[in-house]
C-alpha cells in the first residue's frame, strides 16, 4: 500500500473505530503501536497509526490487522448507510469509495508467504532467495546446519547485519566456506556465524516474521527450494531459535583465531 494512502485510512478508521476497539485488534494481532501513536501530546493519534499500519506493513501481523480492519470496515459502512437517515448518509457514502479505494491498494502481502522452486533451476531459486530477503528492513537471522559459499551468494544483496547459524558437525561447513566469509566480511557485510550441536531444521526470520526452509540456502536451485511462513507457531518457535544463538559457539572457533600464526614483521 502506497504512503499517499495514510491520511484516508487514518480518517475511516477514526470514523468507524473507538479507540478501545481499535486496541483490542492490536492485542489480537500482536501489533503494538509506538509510544508517538499513544502518546502525542496526551492524545492518540489516528495518523500516527494509519502510518505505522502502512509503513510496517510487511512487519509482524501489520498485513494481516489491516486486512481483517478492511473487511470490517466495508461492512460497518454498509451498516452506517442502511441504519441512517436519508438527510445523515452523505458522510458513509462518501466514505464508501474511500474504503473501496483502500482496500484496492492492499494488494499481496510484499513479502511472500511461500516461495516454491523446481530443482536444477539454480538462477531462478537465487535470483527468488535474494528478491525475497532483500524486503527486510531489520537484521536477518539465518538458521541452517550446513553452509557453503552459495549461502553467502544468497545473502549478498543484503543490506541489514546478518546472523548465521550453523551446526557443529564435521560436514556442516562447507570446504572454501571461512576463506569466503572473510572476503565477504572485507567487502562490508555485517555478519556474524555461530555453531550450534543441536540444530534440525532451517530457518530465516526477519522482520518480525518467520519461514520455515526446506533445503539449505546453498543448494537452492540444485535441490527443490521452498519456505513456508510460520504464523501460529512464531512467538514460540522465535524464543527457540534465540536461545539456541545465545547459546551457540563462535565461528571461526576462537581458540583456532587464538592458535593462528601471527603475520611476519616487516623489515
Amino acid at each position: 500500500m502506497d504512503k499517499s494512502n495514510i491520511p484516508l485510512l487514518a480518517e475511516v478508521l477514526e470514523l468507524y473505530y473507538s479507540l478501545d476497539e481499535l486496541m483490542e485488534m492490536t492485542s489480537i494481532f500482536d501489533v503494538k503501536f509506538s509510544d508517538e501513536i499513544l502518546w502525542r501530546k496526551g492524545q492518540f493519534s489516528w495518523l500516527a497509526a494509519a502510518r505505522q499500519l502502512v509503513e510496517r506493513i510487511d512487519h509482524g501481523n501489520h498485513y494481516k490487522m489491516l486486512e481483517s480492519l478492511l473487511t470490517a470496515l466495508e461492512q460497518r459502512n454498509k451498516t452506517a448507510i442502511a441504519r441512517t437517515d436519508w438527510e445523515r448518509r452523505d458522510a458513509h457514502q462518501c466514505a464508501t469509495q474511500k474504503i473501496e479505494k483502500l482496500a484496492a491498494a492492499l494488494g499481496e502481502p510484499g513479502i511472500a508467504r511461500e516461495i516454491v522452486v523446481a530443482e536444477e533451476k539454480p538462477f531462478t531459486a537465487k535470483a527468488e532467495v535474494r528478491e525475497f530477503l532483500e524486503r527486510a528492513q531489520t537484521p536477518i537471522l539465518v538458521v541452517d546446519p550446513y553452509v557453503g559459499v552459495g549461502t553467502l551468494d544468497c545473502l549478498r544483496t543484503m543490506k541489514f547485519p546478518i546472523r548465521l547459524l550453523t551446526g557443529c558437525q564435521v560436514n556442516a561447513i562447507e570446504a572454501g566456506f571461512e576463506a569466503a566469509l572473510k572476503a565477504f566480511q572485507a567487502e562490508g557485510f555485517q555478519i556474524e556465524v555461530r555453531q550450534h550441536g543441536k540444530l534440525h531444521d532451517r530457518h530465516l526470520a526477519f522482520n518480525e516474521r518467520c519461514w520455515l526452509v526446506g533445503s539449505s540456502l546453498k543448494d537452492a536451485g540444485k535441490k527443490a527450494f521452498h519456505t513456508t511462513e510460520i504464523v501460529d507457531a512464531k512467538v514460540g518457535v522465535l524464543a527457540a531459535l534465540e536461545a539456541k544463538w545465545n547459546s551457540a559457539s563462535a565461528y571461526p572457533p576462537l581458540a583456532a583465531l587464538a592458535a593462528a600464526p601471527a603475520p611476519a614483521a616487516k623489515l
